[in-house]
């Protein structure tokens, strides 16, 4: 079933407009009596698609759980600004991300664990060093981290970690990460 994340709950009808509802009328061409999931406050809403129509598609909720889909903690990533429009592709290809985070904001908004990766670490992987608890992981730019950007975040007791032997490029290392992380704890 296609799944939406939508800003509020549905009551018991739900409206979809915008792209959502362009999406759900000509790219996905679901039809009435098909049903979506849309996703709000950790609740799946299972929607039976009544009308369905480009500008805007309505549905009737038949039935609500909790989602247990997302991930069990918080997960953030801090990616520097990348060229082009890099940076919004990282962030549409971490969607299990909570919140992505400017680079500029390295430290001031970050939760719980940090862990900045970086190319010349010497260890500990990302995999040895993350806990079992909420994690923010921090990506460098194109080019690398300075060692004064590695000091500053030794001051803000973030672990500086390696994600193996390889030097990736700066979107994919993003990817890479969250998709490691995430797979490690799916286990």
């Amino acid at each position: 079933m296609h799944r939406f994340f939508v800003d509020r709950a549905p009551a018991e009808r739900a409206f979809l407009t915008g792209e959502q509802a362009r999406q759900i009328a000509t790219v996905l061409r679901l039809q009435p009596g098909e049903r979506v999931i849309l996703v709000a406050d950790l609740i799946d809403h299972e929607v039976e698609l009544q009308a369905v129509a480009p500008a805007q598609v309505t549905g009737k909720v038949v039935a609500r759980r909790p989602v247990s889909t997302e991930l069990p903690f918080r997960l953030t990533l801090a990616v520097a600004v990348l060229k082009g429009d890099r940076t919004e592709e990282v962030i549409e290809a971490a969607s299990r991300v909570d919140e992505a985070v400017p680079y500029g904001a390295l430290f001031v908004r970050l939760a719980g664990q940090r862990i900045v990766l970086w190319e010349e670490a010497r260890g500990p992987h990302l995999l040895d060093a993350a806990r079992e608890d909420d994690v923010s992981l921090v990506v460098g730019p194109e080019g690398g981290l300075t060692a004064e950007e590695i000091d500053v975040a030794r001051q803000h007791d973030a672990v500086i970690a390696s994600l193996g032997s390889r030097i990736l490029r700066a979107e994919t290392a993003g990817i890479a990460a969250v998709a490691m992380l995430v797979g490690a704890r799916d286990r």
